[in-house]
């Protein structure tokens, strides 16, 4: 393990929910391996529409979304804008490709991880984000 690395307890994200949107299915799959090896209870959308209809269903059950911005369909821009409405309080953790410079229009995140981003990156901030570190 490197300097940079943060060791994470199982317990510290254990019975978390956590909604996981993103179209490429590559990244779905290892953020949900990854999360429920660390005892999160995970959902997974590939789309917008997907998304919504999962939070819609439990409303209240999630502590936290992981959002794509860049998705075909339904963007993830208006994705966080629908959650917002749903639940303003949701935490979201935006995650693109783009330069975090660029990301200033999309303050209604309650972060930002730039893609590629490595399983520790995203556990450090889910740390942060649901107040656990």
């Amino acid at each position: 393990m490197s300097d940079s690395e943060t060791k994470f307890s199982r317990d510290l994200f254990a019975g978390k929910t956590m909604l996981i949107v993103d179209d490429e299915e590559s990244v779905r799959l290892f953020l949900e391996r990854a999360l429920k090896t660390f005892g999160c209870i995970v959902q997974s959308a590939s789309n917008g529409e997907d998304a919504l209809a999962r939070f819609n269903e439990n409303k209240n059950g999630f502590d936290a979304v992981v959002l794509d911005l860049g998705m075909p369909g339904m963007s993830g821009q208006t994705v966080m804008t629908k959650l917002r409405e749903i639940r303003p309080e949701i935490k979201i953790i935006l995650s693109s490709g783009q330069n975090s410079a660029d990301l200033e229009q999309y303050s209604d995140a309650t972060t930002f991880i730039p893609k590629p981003y490595k399983l520790n990156d995203l556990l450090c901030t889910l740390s942060s984000v649901l107040g656990s570190a």
